[in-house]
């Protein structure tokens, strides 16, 4: 005996589809029931590992369940974009999703997209700079440029992701500046590198060389992104000195796609709540030199189409490995 007759199968499969809400919603009502894994794509010390840190222990708090870093560094953020994409959807594994994830384009023809991610909320903006041991001969970013067209091979640049590959790699098709990339886990261990004079030039956030630069070991040459530091208010934008190259990084909390919208929902209010604190915010900028940029998951995800968009554009022109 049939207890449904076949006319009624649209009923059955709507009543199935609200069981399955319901219960899903109440399972979500009690995540979450243990920790959560953060996923770092470089490795320990640098500043977006420090921030991860920071972000975490406050998200601890406001989820009641400790959030753990796990530095997942490779490939140029590759590797934690993979893992990231192929984890759970339950709300246990999220990671730090920046719009860097569109320059992953330029080193894999196998990129994890925007579509392979649920977009929780921004957190900030990282600025960039260019910067040079205080003993090479460069003064002016025009010294560097030079340099680079008489050096056999270029110049050797050191990079922990392809965001500042990217930055390089624009100011190369505008100047003919020639490098070669050599990589790092993290943006410390690339400064580590400019100071012992293993690599020639960085283009990395100011937390890593700041100190270096006050104490007279780095030289910053321009700065990469929108506006001038504050910290080196006398050092000028690519733009100010007639380069139309702007390097402006936008990151925040990610997860696997379809994360239930309820896990999402808490993760991102839980976020903003943490993002939105005028003492988070100052620990951002005078800390970590990065500017806040609290945006909700579906503002967030616009910022992340629109970069991946426009680096495909740009795809083309530019070789599928540094210039030589």
């Amino acid at each position: 005996m049939t207890l449904f007759p076949a006319r009624s199968r649209p009923w059955r499969q709507a009543l199935g589809a609200f069981l399955l809400a319901l219960f899903t919603t109440a399972a979500c009502a009690e995540w979450p029931e243990r920790e959560i894994g953060f996923m770092v794509q470089f490795g320990p010390g640098g500043t977006t590992d420090l921030v991860s840190r920071a972000l975490g222990a406050e998200l601890s708090r406001e989820l009641g369940k400790p959030v753990i870093v796990l530095n997942r560094p490779g490939g140029q953020g590759t590797v934690m974009g993979g893992l990231l994409a192929r984890a759970q959807p339950d709300g246990y594994q999220i990671g730090m999703l920046s719009s860097g994830m569109s320059t992953w384009q330029l080193v894999t023809d196998t990129p994890q997209k925007v579509k392979d991610f649920s977009s929780i909320a921004s957190v900030g903006r990282y600025l960039y700079a260019i910067v040079v041991n205080a003993d090479s001969p460069y003064r002016h970013i025009d010294d560097l440029i030079a340099a680079s067209k008489k050096a056999k091979g270029g110049l050797n640049f050191g990079a922990p992701s392809s965001v500042n590959t990217l930055g390089m790699l624009l100011l190369a098709q505008k100047t003919g500046l020639q490098f070669e990339t050599a990589n790092y886990r993290s943006g410390s261990d690339s400064v580590v590198a400019l100071l012992g004079k293993q690599i020639d030039v960085v283009l990395q956030n100011p937390t890593d060389f700041m100190p270096h630069v006050k104490n007279g070991k780095l030289r910053a040459l321009a700065v990469a992104s929108e506006t001038r530091l504050r910290e080196l208010p006398e050092v000028p934008t690519l733009r100010e000195l007639g380069y139309d190259v702007v390097t402006d990084v936008y990151f925040g909390v990610g997860g696997p796609a379809n994360l239930p919208e309820p896990i999402r929902k808490r993760l991102e209010t839980a976020t903003l709540k943490v993002v939105n604190d005028p003492a988070f915010q100052a620990q951002l900028r005078d800390t970590y030199g990065i500017e806040p940029a609290p945006l909700t998951g579906a503002q967030y995800r616009v910022v992340l189409e629109r970069s991946q968009d426009d680096v495909a554009k740009l795809k083309s022109r530019f070789p599928s490995s540094s210039p030589k």
